[in-house]
């Protein structure tokens, strides 16, 4: 739905509550509790996990994570996944998955990780379980901004969708969509040609192009008063 939801240009994704999200329900899986038991051991189930981390990495709204509490295993994953990351004081990250006896490698952990902070980091992270503070998370890049409690985290969140909001739809989306396809390999000669392309169908958008003549023209009219 949101793939094709124009009224929607920026999502925050947050939670209520003391944490994040801890990632799986694992009482459900063992236990089925609430009716919600599944075989963690087939490959399309998991795969019911990983298409949602896919699915934030292919819509055209850049996502938010705004952080705080416990965010571990699954959670972990999906605040990885998101475009720009706000953390609270009280936020503590880390890989659950390790700590259960599962690999530390799940939900896109091994690709966004390294990415974000280096391999040395990740490795460190994903190999050892250790829980990671809001204040570290910030001194190695996995986290755009610390604050000091949720309220301000909120602030935070909506303070840089709104500042997203001044581009043009398109020209959002393509920088979301274009910064995905370079960070995930691309080559320069690639990354400049898809670039180029989608410059050009920013200014051949009628909408897109009234915001940039609009933008403009205050330099444009500095300039024609010197001419």
């Amino acid at each position: 739905q949101l793939e094709k939801d124009t009224t929607a240009r920026v999502i925050i994704l947050n939670a209520e509550g003391k944490a994040f999200c801890v990632g799986a329900d694992l009482a459900a899986n063992r236990l089925g509790v609430g009716g919600r038991q599944w075989d963690s051991k087939l490959l399309d189930n998991q795969k019911i996990f990983s298409r949602c981390i896919e699915k934030m990495a292919s819509i055209p709204q850049p996502i938010i994570a705004a952080v705080h509490g416990a965010c571990a295993g699954g959670g972990m994953s999906l605040a990885l996944a998101a475009d720009i990351r706000i953390a609270a004081k009280n936020m503590k990250m880390n890989a659950a998955f390790l700590t259960i006896g599962m690999s530390g490698c799940e939900l896109g952990t091994s690709f966004y990780l390294p990415r974000l902070v280096g391999l040395s980091h990740a490795s460190e992270i994903l190999m050892t379980g250790d829980a990671i503070t809001a204040s570290r998370a910030l001194e190695i890049n996995l986290v755009n901004y610390v604050t000091e409690n949720v309220d301000e985290m909120d602030i935070k969140a909506v303070s840089i969708a709104k500042r997203m909001l001044k581009a043009s739809p398109l020209g959002l989306k393509q920088t979301k969509q274009q910064l995905r396809a370079a960070s995930e390999g691309s080559s320069l000669r690639a990354t400049l040609h898809s670039e180029d392309v989608g410059q050009v169908l920013c200014l051949n958008d009628e909408e897109t192009a009234a915001i940039v003549n609009e933008r403009c023209e205050p330099f444009i009219a500095k300039v024609r008063a010197k001419m």
